[in-house]
């Protein structure tokens, strides 16, 4: 079977502090700030949806229950 060799690489004297990195345009984050405050904003509309349709749901289970037992 043949031997694999994987490379290695030594990092010990990376400094990332000397790293430069290109400065991300102001409209990109603005754009995706705006994005995950929309996308957590339907994240909310739907747990409220999912709560008001589970409570419509005992009240109308409660009902069937409730005129099952009387009889």
């Amino acid at each position: 079977m043949a031997c694999i060799a994987f490379p290695s690489f030594d990092l010990s004297a990376l400094d990332v502090r000397q790293l430069e990195f290109p400065l991300v345009d102001d409209k990109v984050v603005a754009l995706t700030r705006d994005a995950a405050y929309v996308a957590i904003g339907f994240g909310v509309l739907a747990f409220q949806q999912a709560q008001v349709r589970r409570r419509e749901l005992e009240k109308v289970v409660s009902g069937i229950v409730r005129s099952l037992t009387s009889h």
